[in-house]
């Protein structure tokens, strides 16, 4: 998604460790008794708030919500056109009752599929570096405060550092 491997590596690095803590705290999808997921969703129903407007005092993490509502990830698609398929990216279609704070959620998987899923490498589909880095770097500002957030979840995050 961007040239700078180490913004990408930092963000997997990041992302993986939130889903981790998340996981901690009971917030998993289940096939049975098989973990297959993180249950973002009811991690935002729980935590309603985290990414509304009104409970942001921070300038740095209202403007990384502001730039993903603004201008939110996309989404591939696979296209048919002149007898050929390709992937084209288009915008996300998410009902418009959607609370802030699981579209924010939303999008920041998003970026992370964008970014590991590939695709946006060939010049017809990646044409602007500085958004891509720019959409990981609000992300990476969000995972950081959804983190400290919470006070289990941090816990769990901070777990990870210690053994």
């Amino acid at each position: 998604m961007c040239s700078d491997l180490d913004v990408g590596k930092n963000y997997f690095h990041l992302f993986s460790l939130v889903e981790y803590a998340l996981k901690a705290n009971g917030y998993c999808k289940l096939n049975g008794d098989i973990v297959i997921g993180v249950d973002w969703f009811n991690f935002i129903n729980d935590n309603p708030n985290i990414f509304e407007f009104a409970s942001i005092n921070d300038g740095i993490i209202s403007a990384s919500i502001q730039f993903l509502l603004d201008a939110p990830p996309k989404v591939q698609q696979m296209t048919t056109a002149n007898g050929n398929t390709f992937l084209r990216y288009v915008d996300m279609d998410l009902p418009t009752t959607t609370s802030n704070s699981h579209k924010i959620s939303r999008y920041i998987r998003q970026v992370r599929n964008n970014l590991f899923h590939g695709g946006k490498y060939r010049g017809e589909v990646f044409l602007d570096p500085a958004r891509s880095h720019d959409l990981i770097m609000h992300c990476t500002v969000l995972l950081q405060y959804l983190v400290e957030y919470d006070n289990d979840v941090a816990e769990a995050f901070r777990g990870c550092f210690s053994a």
